[in-house]
C-alpha cells in the first residue's frame, strides 16, 4: 500500500481483510481482536504556532519527514509470535501497515480548539511473516517497551531539520521549543493543558496514566462550524503587540558561529553516560541513546550517537 489512503482499503484492513483480494487476514476473527494501534506524534507548541502563523510549509513537511523516517525505525522491530512444535518466542519481522493522519488543532475548550500539529498513525495489529508465508498479528512489546526512545529519536530529527531551516532549538524539560517563543506565549496557546493540569490538581492525579485518563474525561466534542478563517481570526486576537514581534521574529535571530567545533555527538554521549546511571544500574541501549538526544536537541540524531 502506498500513497493517499484509500478508505475502502483502510476498512478493510479494519475488518482483518486483505485491502487487495479481500481475503482473511490473520488467523484471528473474533469481535475483541485488537485491530491495532494509535501511535502519536505531536509537535511542540512553539512549532504548532510558527506553522501556523508564518505558514511555511518546510515545518510541515519536515515534521511529516521525522514520523516518517521514525516509523521506519520503529517498524524494524515490529515481530510476531512463534508458538508451534513447542517453541515459545517472538520473531522479527520487519514490516508494519500504518495510515497518517495530520491534524492541526487539539480539542475545543469552550468551543474553541488551539493550534496543535499532530499525527495520529494508525498502525494494524498485522505483520507478514516470510518464513512462514503468511499475515498475523503483531507484537508491539519491545516497540512499545521503547517509547520513549523513538519518542526521542522523532525530537530530534524534527528538531535538526528546523535548526538547518534557521530556527533556533532550546531544549526544554525533555522536549524543545523554538527560540524566541515565550513561555507565556505557549501557555497561552495550551489551554486543554491548562484544563488537564487544573483536573489532575483537583483529584491529586499525579501519573501519566492517570493524566492521560483525564485527558479523555474532561475533552470537550470536536467542532466542524467553525473555518479556519474563523479559527485563525480567534487564535490571533489574542495576541498581544509583543507576541506578534516574537512570532515574527523567528528565524531571524540564529547565530551559528558560536556552535562551530563543537562534537556534540560526544557531548551528548558523555551527558548520558554520566546521567543515566544515576537512575538505574543497567540500561539498555537505547536508554542511553534517548538521554543524550534529549540532551542535544538540534545538534544530535539517533544514527550519530
Amino acid at each position: 500500500l502506498t500513497g493517499s489512503v484509500d478508505a475502502k482499503a483502510f476498512d478493510a484492513l479494519c475488518d482483518n481483510h486483505h485491502p487487495a483480494t479481500g481475503e482473511k487476514l490473520t488467523a484471528r476473527m473474533k469481535e475483541d481482536r485488537r485491530v491495532g494501534y494509535d501511535l502519536n506524534f505531536h509537535a511542540p507548541k512553539s512549532v504548532t504556532l510558527a506553522y501556523a502563523w508564518r505558514k511555511d510549509k518546510r515545518i510541515l513537511d519536515a515534521f511529516r519527514k521525522a514520523v516518517q523516517e521514525t516509523m521506519e525505525e520503529l517498524e524494524q522491530q515490529a515481530a510476531t509470535r512463534v508458538r508451534g512444535e513447542g517453541r515459545n518466542e517472538d520473531r522479527i519481522t520487519g514490516n508494519l501497515a500504518w495510515a497518517e493522519f495530520v491534524h492541526f488543532t487539539a480539542r475545543p475548550v469552550n468551543g474553541v480548539p488551539d493550534p496543535h500539529l499532530h499525527i495520529h498513525c494508525y498502525t494494524f495489529n498485522a505483520t507478514y511473516d516470510e518464513q512462514e508465508g503468511r499475515w498475523k498479528a503483531a507484537q508491539f512489546g519491545e516497540i512499545k517497551k521503547e517509547a520513549s526512545y523513538y519518542e526521542a529519536a522523532f525530537r530530534a530529527r524534527l528538531a535538526v531539520a528546523l535548526k538547518e531551516l534557521g530556527y533556533e532549538i532550546e531544549p526544554v524539560g525533555g522536549s524543545f521549543e523554538l527560540g524566541g517563543i515565550s513561555r507565556s506565549l505557549i501557555e497561552k496557546f495550551s489551554r486543554r493543558t491548562a484544563v488537564v493540569e487544573a483536573e489532575a490538581k483537583k483529584r491529586g492525579a499525579y501519573t501519566a496514566g492517570e493524566r492521560d485518563g483525564l485527558a479523555a474525561l474532561t475533552r470537550e466534542k470536536k467542532v466542524t462550524n467553525l473555518s479556519d478563517k474563523d479559527l485563525e481570526r480567534l487564535w490571533w486576537e489574542r495576541l498581544s503587540p509583543e507576541d506578534i514581534k516574537e512570532l515574527n521574529s523567528l528565524g531571524k535571530t540564529f547565530k551559528r558561529e558560536k556552535e562551530r567545533g563543537r562534537d556534540w555527538q560526544a557531548e551528548a554521549l558523555a551527558y548520558a553516560l554520566e546521567h543515566v546511571f544515576e537512575r538505574a544500574s543497567v540500561v539498555t541501549e537505547k536508554q542511553l541513546i534517548a538521554e543524550a538526544l534529549r540532551w542535544g536537541y538540534g545538534n544530535v540524531t539517533a544514527a550519530g550517537i
